[in-house]
């Protein structure tokens, strides 16, 4: 049985394939979106838990952002 990020992948919505136009931080959001999902549906986290992940690491995209290091970086 595929993943349903399996299935996203293979219709070409990974954020890796977004368009540069969207620019990082909204790949960065939109990656972030699709991984709490993913933990939500996938790996069945509670909700606590997703929202700690996701908090973690979007306070770490903050964090490469200040450094300069975030546009180098394709998820």
């Amino acid at each position: 049985m595929a993943s349903k990020l399996s299935k996203l992948r293979a219709k070409g919505k990974s954020p890796a394939r977004t368009p540069e136009s969207h620019g990082a931080m909204d790949r960065h959001s939109e990656w972030l979106q699709r991984y709490a999902e993913y933990l939500k549906t996938e790996c069945h986290l509670a909700a606590n838990t997703v929202h700690a992940y996701r908090r973690d690491l979007q306070k770490f995209f903050d964090w490469l952002t200040t450094k300069k290091r975030l546009s180098n970086v394709k998820l």
